[in-house]
């Protein structure tokens, strides 16, 4: 989706998230969110942080987001440390997505690989308020992108139209980012064109 897409659009695109949360975890999510998109400049955007990080009784990304998507993983039998059977030892060729490490006990542990990005590729505003709160966003939705290639690999590579966080993943392309005030409310947040978006980072390396 363009960055220059309608509130319509952007409301839609969430909702999809929503509505394919919804169908894996029903108890969870809602079937219905009111979402909204809100525009503004890195003061406002580190208004809502503040505003959702005060938040005691609610946390979308733990509460709800987390758990849809590590049950998803029990439930297919994933783990990271089941990958060590598909893994070659020695190092990572560019684009691998695990690290197999042997220790001397015999003992075999996986990591993630590729997906932590450089310094250089994080947001970095002149103010510090704003710079914690762009910190504090991308953390989190970089996060996402952690549970969206787990939720495909869980699936063995199955429809990615089942997987919540692809939709999830397009709101950020687009330029909108979720602020959830509580289970059913959803602030969409977007900058106003002369304030300076969040960086759109490659993530992964190129395979040679």
């Amino acid at each position: 989706m363009p960055a220059d897409a309608t509130d319509q659009e952007l409301t839609e695109l969430f909702d999809e998230h929503n509505a394919v949360a919804h169908r894996h975890a029903p108890a969870l999510f809602p079937a219905h969110v009111e979402a909204r998109c809100v525009s503004g400049g890195w003061s406002e955007f580190a208004a809502w942080c503040k505003r959702v990080r005060d938040q005691t009784r609610w946390n979308w990304r733990f509460s709800i987001l987390k758990t849809l998507s590590n049950d998803h993983a029990k439930a297919r039998g994933w783990s990271l440390d089941a990958q060590a059977a598909h893994i070659p030892r020695g190092l990572p060729r560019p684009g691998d997505l695990f690290l197999r490490l042997d220790g001397a006990d015999g003992k075999t542990m996986v990591l993630w690989n590729g997906l932590f990005l450089p310094i250089s590729a994080r947001p970095t505003i002149a103010h510090a308020s704003s710079n914690e709160s762009a910190e504090f966003y991308f953390d989190h939705a970089h996060a996402d992108v952690f549970h969206c290639i787990q939720w495909q690999l869980a699936e063995n590579h199955g429809e990615p139209s089942a997987n919540p966080f692809i939709p999830l993943l397009r709101c950020y392309r687009a330029g909108a980012y979720p602020f959830s005030l509580d289970r059913d409310t959803v602030v969409l947040f977007r900058f106003t064109a002369d304030e300076r978006l969040l960086p759109r980072a490659t993530l992964l390396p190129t395979r040679r």
